[in-house]
């Protein structure tokens, strides 16, 4: 018998064997891959292509931007155990460029239930081409959230030319604490599986006046109000 001949009887024997006692053959392939969604909603419905949201006090506002950014990303299953770890990506949510963002690495093929994140990227130190990174003033200056669009500034209940600007701009927290995203896909060996993530954009706005504080861009209640929203209710299914 040749030598190829008796490799391939071995082979095919030990195949046998796995699947005689139950067993499936080890499988190891670079191809199961995580990608993100962002999908941006008013509540439980679609945001529309107007994007008109209300905030705390049911004044209508036009929302003309959102964007935060996200790293050290790890994906739990159901019972709160790691399938895949992403340590030093990191991933921005645009609303303008809602793109699928491919996470680089493997994880185990599984039930995805939660997803552990924290604001801004995995290296503050180093600037970023973002809208959430100012170096204007010599070093990064980074944004984790940023929300702009037009407020109903007249009360009349419709958004118009003569209504005025408003900006949420949160600047990044001194600690990165991990916060918890609720959010399904099953994962699959030697797919991508795709992650769809909601951003609620009227939950951003909880317990914020948007007119009464058209411009905050510095410490305020309604700024550390914005980025508790995005931490605790805008993202992913409710809990």
């Amino acid at each position: 018998m040749k030598p190829l001949q008796a490799a391939a009887i071995l082979a095919a024997l030990a195949l046998a064997g796995c699947k005689k006692d139950g067993l499936a053959p080890t499988v190891n392939r670079d191809d199961t891959r995580l990608e993100l969604h962002f999908t941006y909603t008013n509540g439980d419905l679609p945001l529309g292509t107007e994007r008109l949201v209300r905030d705390y006090v049911n004044t209508l506002c036009r929302v003309d931007e959102v964007s935060f950014m996200l790293s050290g990303a790890v994906a739990l299953d159901t019972y709160g155990l790691p399938l895949g770890s992403w340590p030093q990506a990191t991933v921005t949510a645009d609303i303008n460029a809602p793109g699928k963002i491919i996470l680089p690495g493997r994880l185990e093929p599984g039930d995805v239930h939660f997803l552990d994140v924290r604001l801004g990227p995995a290296d503050p130190t180093t600037p970023v081409a973002s809208l959430l990174c100012d170096t204007t003033a010599g070093i990064p200056q980074w944004t984790a959230l940023l929300v702009k669009g037009v407020v109903d500034s007249n009360d009349d209940d419709r958004i118009t030319g003569t209504d005025e600007p408003f900006v949420i701009r949160c600047a990044l927290p001194a600690t990165q604490d991990v916060f918890r995203i609720h959010a399904h896909t099953l994962v699959e060996e030697g797919r991508t599986s795709s992650l769809e993530i909601a951003v609620d954009v009227r939950a951003l706005l909880y317990g914020i006046d948007v007119a009464d504080e058209p411009l905050c861009i510095g410490p305020s209640a309604f700024n550390d109000q914005a980025l508790e929203n995005l931490t605790t209710r805008a993202l992913g299914e409710p809990n």
